[in-house]
């Protein structure tokens, strides 16, 4: 509550709440010339603290951190603030905050001591207690700056512990036998992630492979899917996808489904353009000779657009729409020019 409680007020309390029974803070309101803002941080806190024991775990969670003012506490020691928010979602589901204490009792043993069933399919573990085993296949979580490194690389001051984190990040690694799985987020930095990909050989086809033109991290693109509409990949390992569409769903799928149930788009086929074959006003020039199929050889007198006038020896002037006269080949010029 950031009251400023001092020793003495404390001791006051505590010797006077031993002889009477009473609570603590109740007792610390009798101390003689208690400031003001004291008391007023006293009293809101015997408010609060009832509520503590009946509202569900995530409201109480939220009550200590901002009501209590326990945020500004962890802001001024520099503590990691994630924590919380992973207190938040394991509190999701608990009724009370006593509930939510028995939760985190039995993942620190679940963690701390790892059962050896020969059937689980998966065991929990933190890093530090992995120490001289070996796995098959390793799951690492939330490789990311500011939990994985928890300390800055780019501070001076946190390159010791920067450091230490990354010989532990090591010896996680080193858990894995055959298989070694690393998960950050898109929208997250992850320094060791980034260190680590330097030396790591990247996937490629053979230049002429039909997977050649293929993006090879398809990761934050954008799939097009035939009944759910259009959604974003992300993530990819061993050949399959996660995809999550606009409405929130998700969906793995093996490259061979994302093909087969695509959205097809049906276009029609362009036609090609036919070139009209010696339809030119510049080529329709008086005087030029020209044969017709019928009336034989003959002399352009005049053209205006579309129509042709053409003198022919045996029959006189002839008028014609050009282009289509040439077009069903009934017209052609003499010296074989289109144009």
């Amino acid at each position: 509550m950031g009251g400023g409680i001092s020793k003495k007020e404390a001791e006051f309390a505590c010797e006077k709440s031993a002889a009477s029974g009473k609570p603590i803070l109740q007792e610390l309101l009798r101390f003689p010339q208690l400031p003001t803002f004291v008391r007023d941080s006293v009293a809101g806190l015997i408010s609060l603290l009832p509520r503590l024991l009946t509202d569900p775990a995530q409201r109480g969670l939220d009550c200590i951190w901002q009501e209590l003012r326990y945020r500004d506490y962890v802001e001024r020691q520099q503590l990691d603030g994630n924590r919380f928010e992973i207190l938040r979602l394991l509190a999701a589901q608990e009724p009370s905050l006593d509930g939510l204490t028995d939760r985190l009792a039995y993942l620190r043993d679940l963690v701390t001591r790892p059962s050896a069933a020969p059937d689980a399919g998966v065991l929990l573990s933190t890093v530090h207690s992995s120490k001289g085993l070996e796995y098959d296949t390793v799951y690492l979580l939330d490789v990311l700056d500011g939990i994985l490194p928890a300390a800055d690389p780019k501070e001076p001051e946190d390159q010791k512990l920067y450091q230490e984190e990354r010989r532990i990040f090591y010896v996680a690694m080193t858990r894995a036998k055959d298989h070694l799985f690393l998960f950050s987020c898109l929208d997250r930095e992850s320094s060791f992630i980034r260190e680590l990909q330097k030396d790591l050989p990247v996937e490629t086809s053979e230049a002429d492979d039909v997977f050649g033109s293929v993006e090879i991290d398809p990761c934050g693109k954008p799939y097009h899917h035939a009944r759910k509409g259009r959604g974003t990949v992300l993530a990819c390992c061993q050949g399959r996808c996660l995809v999550e569409y606009s409405g929130g769903e998700m969906q793995l799928l093996t490259v061979g489904e994302m093909y087969d149930q695509r959205r097809l788009l049906q276009r029609l086929p362009e036609k090609p353009t036919v070139r009209k074959e010696g339809v030119s006003a510049a080529g329709a020039i008086a005087g030029r000779s020209v044969v017709h199929t019928v009336f034989g050889p003959g002399r352009i007198t005049a053209y205006k657009d579309p129509v042709v006038t053409i003198r022919f020896p045996k029959v006189g002037e002839k008028h014609f729409i050009l282009s289509e006269s040439i077009k069903r080949g009934l017209l052609r010029y003499e010296d074989g020019v289109t144009g």
